[in-house]
């Protein structure tokens, strides 16, 4: 549990350093989502292990939330940017945040890998609807 945890953790540090190279608020958000649903249904194939913290050692318990944690703060700082920027209306990053983590991990709940729809198409569905929210 705790490796699945390092694992998927260790794909959203790289895909946060991965999406500062885009230059708009917009592209690094809807990059970020995008390849989190890849994690969630390719890395992860949309396991409900994801959430899965209260069986680690108190130790790697905080450690894994300090990571989620860090994660969160820089898709924060996303949306702040966007909205300094005029790219984004003026919403509360925290809760924007909060909405579009909870779509992105609800797909542990129903995503069927051998369904019809994969990584690609679900992502790019995702980062359409929730960026349109904050425009």
């Amino acid at each position: 549990l705790y490796a699945c945890h390092q694992e998927s953790l260790g794909e959203l540090d790289r895909l946060i350093r991965e999406s500062k190279k885009l230059d708009t608020a917009t592209a690094q958000l809807s990059w970020a989502i995008r390849e989190h649903v890849r994690v969630m249904t390719d890395t992860l194939e949309g396991s409900p292990l994801a959430f899965e913290v209260t069986s680690l050692s108190p130790e790697r318990q905080a450690e894994v939330i300090k990571a989620r944690d860090r994660y969160e703060r820089a898709l924060r700082k996303m949306i702040d940017l966007g909205v300094e920027r005029g790219e984004f209306r003026r919403v509360d990053s925290k809760i924007a945040v909060f909405a579009i983590l909870g779509a992105i991990n609800w797909i542990a709940r129903w995503y069927n890998p051998e369904g019809p729809a994969h990584a690609p198409e679900i992502g790019t569905m995702f980062a359409d609807q929730l960026i349109g929210g904050l425009t």
